[in-house]
């Protein structure tokens, strides 16, 4: 059965149309009736069947993309072969094109695109790398750029000739596994003893020509070109496009530098270096000092723990004055919008990012200031009761003092005589006259008024008869500290 669209390669597997196809094998878009969706499915050369290493490497690359756990590596959901023997790769189908189509298409990129580029390659090889996988193969036609939500993303493809330090090799001596324009001096020499740095500087390479829309060595033949890699002179990044700073010139110059030991010795300090040259944010690592420089929410203010200086490093000199404290912040009225503050941390009313602990702390400080209100609303009604019991109780002393009427006092008229600890005085127990020395002062009698007189010294004074209305009262108001 050959390869056309409607065929069925697997029960779970039919042909819609070609992707491409090259001289290695040709690669399908497919339906996959079982999940209802669509993948990409490779196949390998019929030509190539004959070539036992070809046939091991093409399983092998299933294999060794499958162990690598990245996002940025193509997913590899099954491998097979068909009734007619021809092996097969089924992966996730890709939409966006690859960095060569876009290099061709816009010529040089601008510093950022390919400072994120690299770091994702980066990202992706460094996981290859831990599980033991040389790529071999690194060129912008195996980087594939996707565009989810307007956020650009990089997926690594082809690990057909990928070097597992786990299986065994099937490099030849002297075999020239790669594309050698983008080949490190020696995986040139010898692809069979390579390492991780061969991708490193593979990565080297692609960006030089993205950032410049050629490659930093050129040769007209093969041999040619070998000898400008071997010799490892090349011009500047800057002399091709002015605007770009010196610290991405240094970064390609140790990229692409001749001696194995002075090139970037893992993927992540290639991505970080590079990044730093161009002024972003490194996406390989979160550091409390570069979280600092993020906007995390607005209005909301990192901890001084978290906050570090522009230095890496102990600072130097004379050892600093602790931090003077923060000023206490004024008490905020209730039903302000003022910011409210949690451990160190200002929160705006405006933030809806706020830690789950902060909302269960508010909610717990609401909770008790409504239970608060509440009983304290429950004593006044209680004591407003208590108060209207005692009014009416048959205390002589309690009756004497609610149905008294204060005299009016003309203008110099001596104070009114303190109440004894027994009760208040009486009216009728006072003098009719006022005392010596006091002649210009006139005194009225006023009628009896049915209001209560004005606020008791405190203490309250104890009735000469205690009801037990008037003993409740005395406890509530002592309780609450009136």
């Amino acid at each position: 059965m050959g390869l056309e669209p409607g065929a069925a390669i697997a029960e779970h597997l039919r042909l819609v149309r070609l992707l491409g196809k090259g001289a290695m094998g040709s690669v399908w878009v497919a339906d996959h009736l079982t999940i209802g969706t669509q993948v990409a499915v490779k196949f390998m050369s019929p030509a190539s069947l004959e070539n036992q290493t070809s046939v091991a490497r093409f399983a092998q690359e299933a294999k060794a993309a499958a162990q690598i756990k990245s996002p940025h590596v193509v997913q590899i959901f099954d491998h097979g072969v068909t009734t007619d023997g021809l092996p097969y790769i089924v992966m996730e189908l890709l939409d966006g094109e690859d960095l060569g189509a876009r290099i061709r298409r816009l010529g040089p990129l601008d510093l950022d695109e390919v400072a994120r580029t690299v770091g994702q390659i980066c990202k992706a090889l460094a996981k290859a790398h831990q599980q033991g996988i040389v790529h071999r193969d690194i060129k912008p036609e195996n980087v594939f750029l996707i565009d989810p939500d307007g956020d650009r993303f990089v997926k690594v493809l082809d690990f057909g000739v990928a070097k597992l330090t786990d299986a065994v090799d099937m490099t030849s001596t002297g075999a020239m596994l790669g594309t050698p324009i983008y080949m490190s001096p020696e995986q040139l020499l010898s692809a069979k003893h390579v390492d991780y740095r061969s991708d490193l500087w593979a990565v080297g390479v692609v960006a030089y020509r993205a950032l410049t829309g050629v490659p930093p060595f050129q040769g007209e033949t093969i041999g040619g070109l070998c000898l400008a890699i071997d010799k490892g002179t090349f011009p500047a990044p800057s002399e091709l496009r002015p605007d770009i700073p010196q610290g991405v010139d240094a970064w390609c110059s140790r990229a692409l530098h001749r001696d194995i030991a002075k090139r970037f010795q893992s993927a992540r300090e290639m991505a970080e270096q590079i990044e730093h040259a161009v002024g972003l944010p490194t996406m390989m690592s979160t550091s409390p000092r570069e979280i600092s420089r993020r906007s995390i929410a607005p209005g909301l203010v990192l901890p001084p723990s978290l906050v570090t200086s522009e230095s890496d490093g102990p600072a130097s000199g004379p050892a600093a004055a602790p931090a003077a404290p923060p000023p206490a912040a004024p008490p905020v009225p209730a039903g302000t919008a003022e910011a409210a503050t949690f451990s160190g941390t200002a929160i705006s009313p405006a933030d809806s990012t706020v830690h789950a602990a902060g909302r269960r702390g508010r909610g717990r400080a609401v909770a008790i200031t409504v239970a608060a209100a509440v009983v304290v609303l429950g004593i006044g009604a209680a004591i407003a009761t208590l108060k209207a019991g005692s009014g009416t109780g048959t205390s002589a002393g309690s009756a004497a003092a609610s149905a008294v009427a204060a005299p009016r006092v003309a203008a110099g008229a001596p104070e009114p005589a303190p109440a004894s600890a027994a009760g208040w005085v009486p009216p009728s127990a006072a003098p009719a006259t006022p005392p010596t020395g006091a002649a210009s002062a006139s005194v009225s009698a006023a009628p009896v008024a049915t209001a209560r007189p004005g606020p008791a010294p405190r203490p309250w004074p104890k009735p000469s008869a205690s009801t037990p209305a008037d003993n409740r009262l005395r406890r509530a108001e002592e309780t609450l500290g009136l």
